[in-house]
């Protein structure tokens, strides 16, 4: 009888990664439908379109998040309630909005439509804000409630961009019906759901209660140097695109962007089972038990970046069918290029679960320092190489800075004095 709690507690801890990693990787395969989407029913320049906009505003719109459901998942004291994080991320998202338009309306961005970024922009900030209730939800356990919330999402948005360039052969339609889309699963989906099970463990609480700026200032003392980090990581991953947009111009990014998205969506995986394994990190953090925390962090790390290889072996070899199935026959010729990005692969998926770890040891500061760093690498990498490369420089590029980061990453996490104070 008394390995029966243990044997409950595995199975649902078990079921919650599965559902975790089912949700994302859903999500992130209809987001690659997306662009699919508008490879087959818009054109080259619609397809750059969408991912410039998508590169400028993702900085903002990940900052904006300052990574709350993390901090909100690992709060082992509960030293926070949901209307402190949802009310820090309305601010933030309110300021993310206002650089967005004015980003947008102020610089020059070649053939993107200013309201095109601002309308993306916007959706994307909807959608973060469906975080906190995630994070409610993950506390409680309930993440095949995220995993439905991710499918409906993924799929209505799929429907009305695949609508609006069937039909009327409009980025900009398409941009305002995912706007639509965010709105209705937010406010008319995530935010119920979260109050049906919060109610359900006796912590029971309405739209009225969501807004409250008592505790705004400690929690934001506490999470804005990590949304710094986030912001700048963002920022990094999406350098490849700034250099690819000002050297070989908007077409180029667009098709740069869709010989990454597969990595991306393996990726939104392994962030799907970080964010499940999270109270696990924060509570080996808490315990104060250095050698159980690297030894937790070391077994993750290792099967995912095993996993992470076996995938793209088996994606290279099958990698122009896949170039010429998802898009058309004349992306097959950019399969070297699609191969280099794939090696990268095993070191973004370990330093997405170091970056994890380092999160639940509170190491926000170090964190500003390390994507600096990468992003300086990767930066400078792909400007060297880029003019007589092409995008393969810039693919050597992504992998020189994930096997930087993974390296500088792996060092703060297993030689740092762990901090408990969660």
């Amino acid at each position: 009888m008394s390995t029966l709690p243990s044997t409950l507690e595995r199975r649902v801890f078990a079921w919650n990664i599965s559902w975790a990693v089912l949700g994302n990787i859903s999500a992130s395969l209809l987001q690659w439908l997306i662009l699919i989407i508008i490879a087959k029913f818009g054109d080259t320049l619609s397809m750059g379109q969408y991912a410039v906009s998508l590169a400028w505003v993702a900085p903002l719109t990940v900052f904006s998040s300052l990574q709350l459901r993390s901090v909100q998942a690992t709060d082992a004291r509960n030293q926070f309630s949901i209307s402190d994080f949802f009310t820090l991320r309305c601010l933030t998202s309110a300021v993310a909005l206002t650089i967005i338009c004015g980003f947008a309306l102020i610089g020059r961005h070649s053939d993107t439509p200013p309201a095109l970024m601002i309308l993306i922009g916007l959706s994307r900030l909807i959608d973060g804000m469906s975080d906190v209730f995630y994070g409610c939800l993950q506390k409680y356990a309930s993440m095949r409630i995220v995993a439905r919330s991710l499918l409906i999402r993924g799929v209505t948005q799929c429907g009305v961009v695949l609508i609006a360039l069937y039909c009327f052969r409009s980025m900009l339609l398409a941009a305002l019906a995912m706007v639509a889309v965010s709105v209705c699963v937010t406010f008319l989906h995530d935010s119920l759901s979260a109050q049906r099970t919060a109610a359900h463990y006796g912590q029971a609480f309405s739209n009225s209660d969501l807004i409250s700026l008592g505790r705004i200032r400690p929690l934001l003392s506490l999470t804005f140097p990590l949304g710094v980090a986030s912001g700048i990581n963002s920022f990094r991953g999406n350098i490849s695109r700034y250099v690819v947009a000002y050297v070989l111009g908007t077409k180029s990014v667009g098709v740069f962007s869709a010989l990454v998205y597969p990595n991306f969506g393996i990726l939104t995986a392994t962030a799907a089972v970080g964010q499940a394994l999270s109270p696990k990190f924060g509570a080996h953090a808490a315990s104060g038990m250095q050698s159980d925390f690297n030894r937790f962090v070391m077994q993750v790390v290792t099967i995912s970046a095993a996993l992470a290889f076996l995938t793209s072996v088996v994606c290279c070899f099958w990698a122009p069918q896949i170039l010429s199935v998802a898009y058309n026959h004349a992306m097959a010729s950019f399969t070297g290029v699609f191969c280099c990005l794939l090696a990268a692969l095993p070191f973004a998926c370990a330093a997405s679960f170091l970056n994890d770890a380092l999160v639940a040891r509170r190491r926000m500061h170090q964190q500003v320092t390390l994507f600096l760093s990468v992003g300086l690498v990767e930066g400078l990498v792909a400007l060297a190489l880029v003019w007589r490369l092409g995008l393969m420089g810039v693919a050597i590029a992504t992998l020189i800075a994930a096997g930087v980061q993974t390296a500088l990453a792996s060092y703060q996490v297993f030689k740092a004095r762990p901090n408990c104070q969660i």
